[in-house]
């Protein structure tokens, strides 16, 4: 099993503890971390809260950071060639199994198809490296998770059910199924996986993410402790409440983009320092 971790390490316990208790027989010495916090004492962290696992370290990728802020792909790249397993098992850093039928489904799934891919919307073939399976026949050396990234700044992991077909191979794609309500989140496969979203950029300190953060921080970590109790739905209440947080936010968003437009002196006094066209809305 592979994923990787960046700053906040609540999502990588979490997943740790969740796939352990899907899928009993998995050996420390089968999962492996890639570790893109890259401090002198984050690889003995990880193992201090994960165990005795595969820490995995790569040097930093200025082309892919200066294109999308992190370089994910890149690593995930190398991490893929460098594992020697028959079958690899790819978890994005704040996704994890729900159902403990997974390793089930999996084994029947892989009878039919060399890749089962979690799928980044309800249409189309973009994959999504939430959720990744690789069977034994897929050449993972022939993979690019940042394929068309550098150059159409695609996102990471979004060619690869197209890269596994044009191998001659089978791929499933997982249709995606909504959370909370349509909320916050998304799940695959009947429910048997979970994948928060934007769960690392919290930690980072790229001011195009920070950006994004502050306007759902609030709304994420409410999400985020009902998924630390292992809840993926909301009550009527609270699907209320939030929903008109939400529309509140949007207000206030769409009052502050009118003050800047016809009294930015007036925003500034106010405290509006940031222009909200330059906030990377969500």
């Amino acid at each position: 099993m592979l994923t990787a971790h960046y700053g906040d390490p609540f999502w990588v316990e979490l997943l740790l503890r969740r796939a352990r208790a899907a899928f009993p027989q998995l050996r420390d010495e089968d999962v492996y971390v890639i570790d893109q916090d890259r401090t002198a004492t984050s690889a003995d962290r990880l193992r201090s809260l994960l165990g005795d696992v595969q820490v995995l370290r790569y040097p930093r990728s200025e082309a892919h950071f200066e294109t999308t802020g992190h370089d994910h792909a890149h690593v995930l790249n190398l991490a893929v060639r460098d594992i020697d397993a028959d079958v690899l098992m790819l978890f994005d850093s704040d996704a994890h199994p729900v159902r403990l039928d997974l390793s089930d489904s999996i084994e029947r799934l892989l009878q039919e198809n060399d890749a089962i891919l979690a799928g980044h919307s309800t249409e189309g073939t973009f994959s999504h490296p939430s959720f990744m399976v690789f069977g034994p026949a897929v050449d993972r050396g022939s993979l690019y998770f940042d394929g068309d990234q550098l150059d159409r700044r695609v996102d990471t992991g979004r060619k690869i059910y197209e890269q596994v077909r044009d191998l001659g191979m089978r791929a499933l794609l997982l249709r995606p199924a909504p959370a909370f309500d349509g909320l916050w989140g998304t799940l695959y496969l009947d429910g048997s996986v979970y994948h928060h979203g934007s769960g690392s950029f919290a930690s980072t300190g790229d001011p195009r993410f920070l950006r994004q953060v502050a306007t759902w921080r609030r709304e994420e970590r409410f999400f985020r402790r009902k998924v630390a109790r292992g809840k993926y739905d909301v009550t009527p209440l609270e699907s209320r409440l939030v929903r008109s947080s939400l529309a509140l936010r949007r207000l206030r968003r769409r009052l502050e983009a009118v003050l800047w437009a016809r009294a930015p002196w007036l925003a500034r006094r106010l405290g509006l320092v940031v222009h909200p066209t330059h906030r990377g809305l969500r």
